[in-house]
């Protein structure tokens, strides 16, 4: 008798379950479990071993062997997870660039002892641009649709065979005994109905492949039209970069125009003020030259006449003076007939007192007009000693500033009164590592000074203030006179640039000054409520050549 076997039932149950799995079926049942061996489990699936940077990777492991198997993920890179089931998912925001190790393990009980399988793989991440990934998705795209083809024909095959297998045992029914037509005919039942669930799930499957078709197709137009949309964004973006480089070239060569031009005509403005500038120097040397020459032909006579024609100035502005004080002697005394006119009309307290304060006012002109006296220089040998001694401290006292200007003095006169009133023209450093002073004394027969090396040290304190020396150099009048004296001394010393000439004036000195100041002061005041002190500010002074003082300026006077 042929035996019949049911195998070919169930194997092909298990294989459209796969199939159905690997096209996207929802409904997944698990192959029955062989019962009569039992097999150690083997990893038979392939993994993808390329990633793209910002997508998710997605591995489903497949393994062939008794179940129940158990997964384990032993080596991966950072976010990788991997289920009980066998998918091993790596999400898009985990997926980096670069190669990755991954080691899987699966294991399952035989025969009561432990069997696994380990597979190992290397994972490359890469980042790619958009027109390759198109690109790859396309192939994939292709690829597909051929595995779907050409699993629907080993379909197609199967259950043809299975209806063949039907037929043969319908006929081999007939043959059997009567003990075995029940259990054939279930057996015949069974899988009767195994191969209608077959074409359900063939026909499911199609409609799958149809629906998947259709995505397919509809990706492609959509991915079509981004293409063109992209290729057309290209094209406005070309454009718009050619434009902007034309304008930007435009721009620049319109610049380096102006520029040029611009360097151009600055380089003949600067070629034209060379020019200018080399004309007036030439200019001023023939009038530094002229100059010269007519100063070596000035004869003694024509300078004993300019010294006669200075005493004939002096003479007359002492009679200028003469005459104004006598206009003011003439008005003082019109004054005086008009108080005395006023004062016998008026008739009572308000008139009388009125003429007080004409009289008062009178008597501070009358003052003034004394105190206009001038102030000479003092003189330390005119000086008895108790009067020395009462003008010396009074000029330590003094703590007003005063400016000092001279004009009209040659170098050998200004000697001779540094001589003969006691004051000091000392040459010496600003740097207190240069110890040496020396004092100027005297002038040559070329009007040069003469100096002497100073061993004393430090001025006398008791008759000279050190902190109020002045830099001959910077009297406003005479600086650039005055500067070849100090560059003579310079040379003939050979000392640095730091030695200048300085004038120191002794406290006497500073005594009689503060009075004659103070005199001015009240004479010329403007604001009576504010007094010498506080009004005055710096006092600028000269001395004439009859070594008078002389008031040029000072505030809050008129």
């Amino acid at each position: 008798m042929k035996t019949i076997h049911f195998f070919p039932i169930i194997s092909l149950l298990a294989i459209l379950s796969m199939l159905l799995t690997n096209i996207g079926c929802s409904t997944k049942e698990p192959p029955p479990p062989d019962l009569e061996k039992e097999e150690p489990v083997k990893i038979v699936s392939l993994a993808p071993t390329t990633a793209t940077v910002g997508k998710e990777y997605v591995y489903h492991v497949e393994a062939a062997g008794t179940p129940e198997y158990r997964w384990e993920l032993l080596e991966g890179p950072a976010g990788m997870n991997m289920d009980q089931d066998g998918n091993i998912i790596l999400s898009a925001e985990s997926v980096k660039e670069g190669h990755h190790k991954v080691k899987i393990k699966v294991s399952n009980i035989v025969d009561g002892k432990v069997c696994e399988d380990i597979q190992t793989y290397t994972l490359e991440c890469e980042n790619k641009k958009d027109k390759k990934k198109d690109k790859k998705k396309i192939k994939d795209g292709n690829k597909v649709k051929f595995n779907s083809i050409r699993r629907q024909t080993r379909e197609e095959a199967i259950v043809k065979k299975q209806e063949v297998i039907v037929q043969e045992q319908e006929k081999l029914h007939a043959q059997l005994p009567e003990v075995r037509k029940k259990e054939q005919k279930e057996a015949i039942k069974t899988q009767k109905a195994a191969v209608k669930k077959m074409e359900e799930l063939k026909k499911r499957a199609d409609e799958l492949r149809k629906l998947q078709a259709e995505k397919e197709k509809r990706i492609a137009e959509e991915r079509k039209i981004k293409e063109e949309q992209r290729l057309e964004i290209e094209k406005l973006r070309a454009k718009i970069k050619n434009e902007e480089e034309a304008a930007r070239r435009k721009a620049e060569e319109i610049a380096r125009t102006e520029l040029q031009a611009l360097q151009e005509k600055e380089r003949l403005t600067l070629e034209k003020k060379r020019k200018e500038a080399a004309e007036k120097a030439e200019l001023i040397r023939l009038e530094k030259i002229e100059l010269q020459n007519r100063l070596k032909a000035e004869t003694r006579e024509r300078k004993d006449e300019r010294l006669a024609k200075i005493k004939r100035e002096e003479a007359k502005r002492r009679r200028d003076l003469e005459r104004m004080k006598k206009e003011a002697i003439r008005k003082q005394e019109e004054a005086r007939l008009e108080q005395e006119r006023i004062a016998k009309k008026l008739e009572d307290e308000k008139r009388r007192k009125e003429a007080e304060e004409i009289a008062r006012k009178q008597q501070e002109v009358s003052d003034r007009l004394k105190k206009l006296e001038k102030v000479v220089v003092p003189d330390k040998d005119k000086m008895s000693p108790e009067e020395f001694q009462k003008s010396n401290e009074e000029g330590k006292k003094v703590k007003m500033r005063y400016s000092f200007e001279l004009s009209r003095w040659s170098f050998a006169s200004f000697v001779e009164m540094v001589r003969s009133r006691d004051f000091k023209l000392l040459f010496v450093s600003k740097s207190k590592s240069q110890k040496r002073e020396f004092e100027v004394v005297s002038t040559d027969s070329r009007g040069f000074p003469i100096h002497e090396l100073r061993s004393g040290g430090e001025l006398d304190r008791n008759i000279y203030n050190k902190t109020r020396g002045l830099v001959v150099v910077e009297i406003p009048a005479d600086k650039y006179v005055w500067e070849k004296y100090e560059t003579y001394l310079q040379r003939k010393l050979k000392t640095d640039g730091s030695y200048q000439l300085w004038l120191f004036f002794p406290h006497y000195f500073f005594a009689s000054l503060d009075n004659c100041a103070r005199t001015y002061y009240q004479s010329h005041i403007k604001n009576p409520k504010k007094s010498f002190e506080d009004g005055a500010g710096n006092v600028m002074f000269t001395i004439t050549k009859d070594y008078d003082f002389k008031i040029l300026s000072m505030e809050n006077t008129r």
